[in-house]
């Protein structure tokens, strides 16, 4: 079918801000959307309230109104559309998540879109009513012979009570038209059902909540479909939830393919989507169908096992796990989707994978994904962390690797949790209690649960009595106890929460049976074999007392079952940190054990692939052999094992390597990704070969086509090691050697300062194994963490900090802060999104804090932090881009590595740039509207400043300039300051990116981490043309969005520590105005009538 030509203007509405349910994701299938339909040649207007979306760049639409995703915004758009005569033809609701199908639902149900004429394509009205609403979707099902859960749709608390009398408690509560399960719950007892049932009811579009009978303890499954208007229709991923029903899909590890299925079943679930997606009404794009399964069906008549399962919902649009199935099948469900909407077909698009195969190619794939999601509920000590139908997770990592136990654990580690793995590391309980046992000589089947745990760290008799003594905790603080006590143990498992997987480990070392955990969890017993798989091997692993005397086969079998250098530090050298885990990995290295890399090809191998989409495995076959020299040999007289990993591009060709965030978390989310993509863009323009890492499934960063070559891995030291040395052609196939680079190495250096934190915890160790780091040099970074010594650059710089201290205990602490005086603000270093944080009244909340503010630092031994805090200052936070040389050597290295993009095309040597003078240009200076003490990305702040003199502002500015040339910035920095009785402090520097790039980027109409990329890569700002720019004449507000709806009883009052998962942009010429489009775009309803609390400066 032809692609249609009466239409030529697309609206495309975004998703608003991140929110708990809505992440990222919509980000990446809008970005897809946009540019395939421009692709096309058709005019895209884009609306949207989120600045830290790649997808809000101008580039990407030909029209963007960054307004609030409201039915009034969006129709105001649609006349000016229609008045400037580029009127709006056709809509597209599926790529904007629930928010984006929600308003161009209400847009049609006001005669909007009948009153502008304009179409809706990707599923009509009629389609996304079918799917939503609860009773029209089991009208389809039940018409289509397909069962659902026995359930009622109610309207009224009355009607829902009249039905629990029928189906009895538990019941399952879900709202209408919401998102991540919003409104929805488990209850319990009727007082739950009565509270679940008034807020579904309140929070569905529709006023509707649909009451199920409780399918607890059922499998559940998720199939991605994707029809066309032929009614061509694919399967392109089913998905596995590892946490059976009652738990959102959002907040369960999940697994592809599915694992525990036979064919028949399979198949069967197969044709059950088609036939709904079919009888719902989906006539082009991706929809995600909903099943759960009974794990012990009644036998039939003739005594044999049933299939018995049930339809639970449908989502008529792109969804979160469209954007992990395309990740992890390579197929890009959101781009199809929107070429589907304007009239292709699936047999006439090509895979881009393959480059050969068509789109109606079901994809096939030879490897096991994991997906384990992300939870912070350290933001939120007194939330309940039970799982339950309401999603509560904030991100999510994903893992590849061969087999499910080897997925699993590097799952486990790119979490960024202090957790490298299953176990064994420095927060294994097991472990820990098994090295106190054995200092003390005490058995440890007789080491039991300490009653309490004193705030004193140290002890100098840890096991007494059979007792594991009181202070003796795992690196994260929590308490040594083994074994643990079975009514604890039973609850752990029984009760869906973010730690049930380790303790699932944990039975199994207590010698419970697979059948036995089974009962307490329901999770599938293959899962929990697989498990036990692992923990049976650790036994393997501490039977020997040193690395040295592991044997090679064995050191291989650890590594294939996903096994971290970290782990294997930890068990065999003590600790945990950069020398240790180099350590572990030069031997391994020295007996040959070293990953590969396979691809990513939607076909299982069957055709080649032409994208550098990989994962790295460690290959069955390799153990075979004794030297890295032989290896090679062995394994090309192999069919099954090819001579050296799959990875193209072209060797010689110089690379910059970029490291992502990992998972989207509070303080570290989509605004970091923003600048990856913009660093990958930025290196691939300059001729480079861009290369991205990063383990987060619903980022634009790891769309296969956004960097020239993708490693879906966690962001760790040994697998971004693992990856440059295979890029420098030190892999398998390469010629060994301990160091993984040298100035002949295609690898020009790494980027680390875009993707937050996590990419930056890991500078040390990379700069220890020798790799070159692109910007800010790690003396500069950590001359900005360390207390001392940014004090002295202070005094010669003659700038005010607020009178501090930098301690290492809580007793210094204690005595700091009273000379000090109170209130002081504890800051632990090395921490991202304000993490610890907290304003202390007395000694009484200092020695709290400080308890967790000493262990929570990403880095060893790292210092905390103790400011006077200056109640009633005026906060602002400035951004810079800078092009200091980090040193002389590293600058000219870099300077005669850089050629233009034209240069190295047509293979000319490179010429070092000119002599531009270094300079640091101010990106945007933004004042706080919050009271001080307000975390800067919880608080609300404007671009310009709106109460500072131009003096004022102006020796800002000076002082911002002056701090990156005395760091030696090259790059981006952040700096926020206080302004307080005309006096300005430093509060802290930041020589990295930080959140508010996108935001000013969008306020300025200039993308500063496209300049800064450059900037770090060789190309001095003069010479990109890269100025101040002056004010637009508008004002930018940038105003936070909170999760406070989804962790009921949680103290909303803001402080130091971040709480907001996004954020929204409101314009406009007059501040006021600004500011409540902002708020607006939040989602804040402004009430007419009744008391509210203002959290403001007293100005």
């Amino acid at each position: 079918m032809p692609r249609r030509d009466d239409i030529h203007t697309i609206l495309i509405i975004g998703s608003g801000p991140i929110v708990i349910g809505q992440g990222c994701e919509f980000d990446y299938s809008g970005v897809q959307a946009c540019k395939s339909l421009k692709a096309e040649g058709y005019r895209v207007v884009l609306v949207n309230s989120n600045p830290a979306t790649i997808m809000t760049d101008p580039s990407l639409a030909d029209r963007t109104y960054i307004e609030p995703v409201t039915p009034d915004a969006v129709r105001k758009i649609i006349a000016r559309e229609a008045e400037t005569g580029t009127p709006v033809d056709a809509v597209l609701p599926t790529l904007g998540g629930q928010t984006g199908l929600n308003c161009a639902c209400a847009l049609h149900d006001s005669g909007v879109l009948e009153e502008f004429g304009v179409e809706m394509i990707g599923a009509d009205r009629g389609a996304i009513s079918r799917a939503e609403d609860r009773e029209q979707f089991a009208a389809v099902c039940a018409e289509a012979g397909l069962a659902t859960p026995e359930s009622k749709t109610v309207t009224t608390l009355d009607e829902g009570r009249a039905f629990l009398e029928q189906i009895g408690l538990p019941a399952i509560i879900r709202p209408a038209f919401t998102l991540g399960g919003w409104g929805g719950g488990i209850a319990y007892n009727t007082d739950e059902f009565d509270e679940l049932v008034t807020r579904g009811l309140r929070a569905s579009m529709i006023g509707q909540v649909q009451i199920d009978r409780s399918l607890l303890g059922w499998k559940e499954y998720e199939l991605e479909v994707v029809r066309d208007k032929k009614d061509n229709c694919v399967i392109v991923c089913g998905i596995e939830n590892i946490d059976p029903m009652g738990v959102h899909t959002g907040d369960s590890i999940t697994v592809a393919p599915i694992l525990t299925l036979t064919d028949k079943e399979y198949q069967t679930l197969r044709d059950a989507a088609i036939t709904i997606m079919r009888g719902v009404g989906v006539e082009t794009g991706g929809s995600n169908v909903q099943f759960a399964v009974n794990p012990n069906p009644e036998p039939d008549s003739d005594g044999r096992r049933r299939f018995d399962f049930v339809v639970v919902e449908m989502n008529p649009r792109v969804s979160r796990s469209s954007a992990l199935a395309s990740k992890a099948t390579g197929f890009p469900i959101a781009k199809i989707a929107a070429k589907l909407a304007v009239g292709y077909t699936l047999d006439e698009l090509r895979n881009d994978i393959t480059g050969t195969t068509s789109a109606c190619f079901e994809p096939s794939i030879d490897y096991v994904v994991t997906k384990m999601p992300r939870w912070t509920f350290e933001k939120f000590p007194e939330a309940d962390e039970t799982l339950t139908t309401q999603m509560k997770s904030v991100g999510e990592a994903m893992a590849i690797g061969r087999t499910f136990k080897e997925s699993l654990q590097k799952a486990v580690r790119s979490m960024d949790v202090k957790r490298f793995g299953l176990g064994l590391d420095r927060n294994d309980k097991w472990l820990a209690a098994m090295r106190a046992a054995e200092r003390e000589g005490v058995a440890l089947e007789t080491v039991l649960p300490s009653p309490e745990i004193d705030t004193d760290n140290t002890t100098s008799d840890p096991v007494a009595g059979g007792r594991v003594r009181l202070g003796l905790r795992t690196a994260d603080g929590q308490p040594i106890e083994w074994p643990i006590a079975e009514d604890k143990l039973r609850r752990k498992l029984g009760v869906p929460s973010q730690g049930r997987l380790y303790y699932i480990r944990y039975a199994f070392k207590m010698g419970w049976t697979v059948e036995r955990v089974f009962e307490q969890t329901k999770i599938d017993p293959f899962f929990l074999d697989q498990i036990l798989q692992l923990v049976e091997f650790e036994d393997v692993l501490c039977g020997y007392d040193s690395l040295e005397d592991v044997p090679r086969e064995v050191l291989f079998e650890a590594k294939r079952l996903g096994y971290s250098d970290a782990q294997l530090a930890n068990l065999y050298l003590g600790t945990i940190n950069s020398e240790t885990i180099l350590k572990v990995r030069r031997h391994r290295e020295s007996l040959g054990v070293r990953p590969v890399f396979k691809c990513v090809d939607t076909c299982a191998a069957e055709f080649e692939a032409i994208t550098p989409y990989y994962y790295s495995t460690y290959q069955p076959g390799w153990k075979e052999v004794d030297s890295p020299e032989s290896c090679a040999t062995a394994v090309a007289r192999s069919r099954e094992i090819p001579p050296e990993d799959e990875i193209g591009g072209d060797p010689a060709k110089e690379k910059i390597i970029i490291l992502g965030g990992g998972p989207n978390r509070i303080g570290q989310g989509i605004e970091f990704d923003y600048c990856c993509v913009h660093a990958a863009f930025a290196a691939r323009d300059l001729g480079f070969e861009s290369v991205m890492i990063n383990s987060n499934p619903e980022t634009v960063s790891t769309d296969y086509d956004t960097s020239d070559l993708l490693f879906f891995e966690p962001l760790t030291l040994e697998d971004t090691l693992n990856v440059i040395e295979r890029l420098n052609q030190r892999g398998p196939s390469g010629s060994g050697g301990s160091s993984p680079v040298d100035r002949h190495n295609p690898v020009r250096g790494v980027v680390v300062q875009f993707g937050g934190q996590t990419p930056l915890n890991l500078a040390h160790g990379l700069a220890l194994a020798g790799v070159p780091l692109l910007g800010t040099s790690l003396d500069s970074i950590d001359l900005a963490e360390d207390r001392e010594r940014f004090d002295t650059l202070l005094e010669k710089l003659d700038l005010k900090r607020p009178p501090g201290a930098t301690v290492y205990s809580i007793e210094e602490a204690v005595t700091r802060a009273q000379a000090l005086g109170y209130p002081v603000l504890v800051r632990p270093s090395y921490v991202l999104g304000g993490r610890g944080m907290e304003i202390c009244a007395d000694e009484h909340a200092l020695r709290h804090f400080m308890t967790n503010a000493l262990r929570i630092s990403d880095q060893d031994n790292a210092p905390v932090l103790i400011d006077k805090f200056l109640d009633g200052a005026v906060e602002i936070d400035v951004d810079v881009v800078a092009d200091f040389p980090a040193s002389v050597g590293q600058a000219s290295r870099l300077s005669s590595s850089r050629s233009s993009a034209s240069q190295r095309k047509t293979g000319e040597t490179p010429v070092p740039p000119g002599h531009s003078p270094p300079q640091a240009i101010i990106a945007g200076v933004m004042e706080h509207i919050e009271h001080a003490g307000v975390h800067s990305g919880d608080s609300t702040c404007a671009i310009p400043p709106f109460t500072l003199s131009p003096r004022t502002v102006e020796h800002i500015r000076d002082i911002a300039r002056d701090l990156a040339r005395e760091l030696n910035i090259c790059g981006l920095m952040n700096i926020q300051l206080a302004v307080k009785d005309d006096e300005i402090y430093i509060i802290e520097v930041n020589p990295r990116a930080s959140r508010t790039v996108p935001f000013v980027g969008k306020a300025k109409h200039e993308a500063w981490a496209a300049a800064a990329a450059r900037a770090m890569m060789g190309v001095p700002l003069a010479e990109q043309g890269v100025t101040e720019k002056p004010d637009t004449g508008v004002y930018a507000v940038k105003a936070p969005v909170f999760p406070f709806q989804k962790f009921p009883g949680v103290d909303f009052v803001l402080g130091p520590e971040m709480r907001s998962t996004g954020e929204v942009m409101g314009v406009d010429v007059a501040l006021p105005n600004a500011y409540l489009k902002a708020l607006l775009a939040a989602g804040t309803r402004l009430p007419s009538e009744g008391g509210v609390f203002i959290s403001v400066r007293e100005d």
